[in-house]
């Protein structure tokens, strides 16, 4: 698989080891505002239906917060999603704290309920750059620095 962008993270601190992005809902608290996240990883939207057994490929959730405060996030499940781009077809309140969250093994910080909460690996597909070295590339890193070292230095 082609690393993007060469295998230059692209992502800022809370994009690559939360998995989350924040946004800022407008003054009017509209319904139809359109939120688009810059992951480094497109969105896999399937279904908003929690009841529906594809609900569980996407590979996010949306939350929602009239205040931005821990505790008082709740998920949404009105929307729609195109080219990463999330649009929330209910209205949300007035400059809502809007937080689109890539699934994680520990399910995140946003939801109040099991159910709520993004459980997946999305998120730690990601890693593998500078934050997690696999075992395999310290061995293959090893035995290419000593095949080079043997025949650069003389004995």
């Amino acid at each position: 698989m082609p690393l993007p962008n060469g295998g230059l993270i692209t992502e800022n601190n809370r994009q690559y080891y939360e998995g989350a992005q924040s946004f800022t809902g407008d003054a009017s608290g509209s319904s139809g505002q359109s939120f688009t996240t810059t992951f480094d990883t497109d969105l896999v939207f399937y279904s908003t239906v929690t009841t529906d057994p594809q609900y569980s490929l996407n590979n996010f959730k949306v939350y929602v917060s009239p205040t931005g405060v821990g505790g008082s996030f709740t998920e949404v499940t009105a929307y729609t999603v195109l080219n990463n781009t999330v649009t929330i077809t209910g209205t949300i309140p007035t400059e809502a704290v809007v937080i689109i969250q890539l699934k994680r093994l520990d399910g995140g910080v946003y939801g109040n309920t099991a159910s709520e909460k993004a459980y997946g690996n999305t998120t730690e597909d990601n890693y593998g750059s500078y934050g997690y070295i696999k075992l395999n590339d310290v061995i293959n890193n090893f035995i290419s620095f000593f095949d080079l070292f043997r025949f650069v230095v003389p004995r």
